[in-house]
């Protein structure tokens, strides 16, 4: 009997959404501090999937932000 609630159990979707966690939940965020001048922090992010361009045929870009000014370059 056992082995069918073992089973019943692990194939049943509500038994599944409604378990407990068995993790612990993550700690707070904390913000970033504010930088003292540009460029001194930046964040790098990719844009994927756009449409191929021109002759080089690029399909991404590579976005480079300045957190304190919010100056950004775009690198294909």
């Amino acid at each position: 009997m056992e082995k069918d609630v073992r089973e019943y159990v692990t194939t049943c979707t509500a038994c599944q959404r409604n378990k407990p966690r068995c993790s612990k939940a993550p700690g707070l965020l904390h913000p970033l501090p504010i930088p003292d001048r540009p460029w001194q922090s930046i964040s790098v992010d990719f844009i994927t999937g756009l449409p191929a361009s021109g002759a080089s045929a690029y399909d991404s870009i590579c976005v480079i932000v300045d957190r304190l000014s919010k100056m950004a370059h775009f690198l294909p």
